[in-house]
């Protein structure tokens, strides 16, 4: 889905703000940058998981969508119902 497209099913809600979706989506991606510059070669994808758990926190996230997950090699092809190789 491209940008334009969330904007128009976003915007037809009556608490649309475009002012804060750009905000969410800025800090959305100060987020990643944060989290991509701790994570390094040979890191555990539990280790990786403890850092973006702990960046999202300091960053003041109240609360997710979704519990946050980083996967690394063959696990960024299964589906979560699928399992994780270890």
């Amino acid at each position: 889905m491209t940008v334009d497209e969330t904007l128009n099913i976003e915007a037809h809600k009556d608490d649309f703000s475009l002012e804060d979706f750009l905000a969410a989506r800025a800090k959305t991606w100060e987020a990643i940058n944060r989290i991509s510059e701790q994570i390094c070669v040979g890191m555990l994808e539990e280790e990786a998981n403890e850092i973006v758990k702990s960046t999202l926190q300091a960053m003041g996230t109240r609360q997710g969508w979704h519990k946050p997950y980083i996967h690394f090699g063959s696990n960024t092809v299964k589906r979560l119902i699928e399992g994780q190789d270890r």
